[in-house]
């Protein structure tokens, strides 16, 4: 048994989940060109993890508009979900709200923000900052000669375009990795955002993403098209933490340990 440990040590094998590729479209990147991937999926479904395990820290830029979120809030001395937070819908422009006083004064939304009239100026102002940001991250991640990786939802066709436009006169091999689960996994994504959500409030932040949101992604998604410029689609299978999966990985790694031990 001591030496199947051992085994399994160095074959540094990760329990939690894995990752199967499925090709949907497209030859792979034969010329060795540099990536421009944007990945595809709602919260929890392993997007961070994919890219720790498929790129070199050292030759990838990572655009994250949460990084970005996290960054300014913290030097306004707020938190990730105060970016996102309403005045009450029947709010007075001009005025302040009880007890939302840090949020800044009340006013009337533009009208492209048609879910709601009334937005705090402050967390308005921010918000165009973090675009701003964000815009300039691109930019930066594309001339950085690096592989740049798209770390968002990208649920939609507009938002993926708009990140493939910073790269339209860069010689990008341009992949989508969409990522795909079951209905099945619904619970397992649900429990990694509580998960989350506790871990940052331990440490004094407030991120939270109800299911409703997560639902609301799941429901905008439109299906990634060749169309959109990409040279490659791909699909990527969630497979959760589940009794089955971890049983079948163990029955897998005992029957490679077996296979070695035979060879030696």
């Amino acid at each position: 048994m001591s030496d199947f440990l051992n085994y399994v040590k160095n074959r540094d094998i990760k329990l939690y989940y894995e990752f199967v590729s499925q090709d949907e479209f497209g030859e792979e990147n034969k010329d060795n060109k540099k990536e421009l991937v944007v990945l595809v999926g709602p919260p929890a479904v392993g997007k961070s993890t994919y890219i720790a395990r498929k790129f070199d820290p050292n030759d990838v830029s990572v655009v994250s508009r949460d990084d970005i979120v996290d960054e300014v809030a913290k030097g306004m001395n707020l938190t990730y979900d105060d970016m996102f937070v309403l005045p009450p819908s029947d709010a007075v422009p001009n005025t302040s709200v009880g007890g939302m006083e840090k949020y800044g004064m009340v006013k009337k939304a533009p009208l492209w923000m048609n879910w709601t009239k009334v937005v705090f100026q402050k967390i308005y102002d921010a918000n165009e900052t973090i675009n701003s940001q964000l815009q300039n991250k691109f930019q930066e991640a594309v001339d950085s000669g690096k592989n740049v990786v798209v770390d968002m939802t990208n649920m939609t066709a507009k938002i993926r375009q708009n990140a493939l436009k910073y790269a339209k006169d860069k010689d990008f091999f341009r992949r989508a990795v969409v990522f795909t689960f079951a209905e099945s996994d619904l619970p397992e994504i649900f429990n990694r955002m509580r998960k989350r959500s506790a871990e940052i409030a331990a440490a004094g932040g407030s991120k939270t993403i109800g299911e409703d949101v997560i639902h609301r992604m799941i429901k905008s998604f439109e299906q990634v098209s060749p169309s959109e410029g990409f040279d490659k689609i791909e699909t990527v299978s969630f497979n959760s933490w589940n009794l089955k999966n971890i049983s079948l990985m163990i029955i897998r790694e005992v029957f490679i340990w077996k296979l070695l031990q035979k060879r030696t």
